[in-house]
């Protein structure tokens, strides 16, 4: 199999939960090792998220957890962590609340997202794709892809294959959600997803 490489010098990873970083762990490996910066922004802590059976906070916060294991997969994979958005993790179902991601509304997430990319300059964007129909995936993903086209970069998404999915989503104890974002943006073609 050929040799590839990555003709990116800076790489902006932005995900909705710290776990979806490292979805994308090869990538980043590789980028890191081809000699590109690696960013890794999240939007939320993942506070909504749920623990593994059997598995002890002891006195952090699932927040405290997922903020120090997004830390160590950055710096065992050579990424820099920047400061996430601020934002609450919607969840997976329920009510939207207040100061969760998916209650901003798009315009507002995507100028966030516009500031990121103007901060970091990167050659190329990376983000979870939104087929999984997790709420804040969709959102977030919408606000990416108009934040990259309006400034014009390639905007990567990467997703588990389908696959995988669907064995994940029948052994998953939760029903699928009953609600979305309030996302209305059509989804558009770039180079990235064309």
């Amino acid at each position: 199999m050929p040799e590839t490489s990555l003709p990116v010098g800076q790489l902006l990873v932005v995900v909705a939960h710290p776990d979806e970083s490292f979805g994308c762990g090869s990538t980043i490996a590789h980028a890191v090792a081809a000699g590109s910066r690696v960013s890794v922004c999240c939007a939320t802590l993942g506070e909504a998220g749920e623990l593994a059976p059997g598995y002890d906070l002891g006195d952090r916060t699932l927040a405290e957890v997922r903020h120090a294991e997004l830390h160590a997969a950055a710096a065992a994979l050579g990424a820099t962590c920047l400061p996430p958005l601020g934002l609450l993790d919607s969840g997976f179902d329920g009510p939207i609340a207040a100061g969760t991601l998916c209650a901003l509304p798009l315009p507002d997430l995507a100028a966030r997202i516009g500031k990121l990319i103007v901060a970091t300059r990167p050659d190329v964007v990376l983000t979870i794709a939104d087929d999984d129909g997790h709420p804040d995936h969709l959102h977030l993903a919408a606000a990416i892809r108009a934040a990259t086209a309006a400034s014009g970069l390639p905007l990567y998404e990467w997703c588990l294959p389908n696959h995988l999915m669907r064995r994940w989503q029948r052994t998953r104890p939760r029903p699928r959600p009953t609600r979305g974002c309030r996302t209305n943006w059509p989804r558009h073609s770039s180079p990235a997803n064309t």
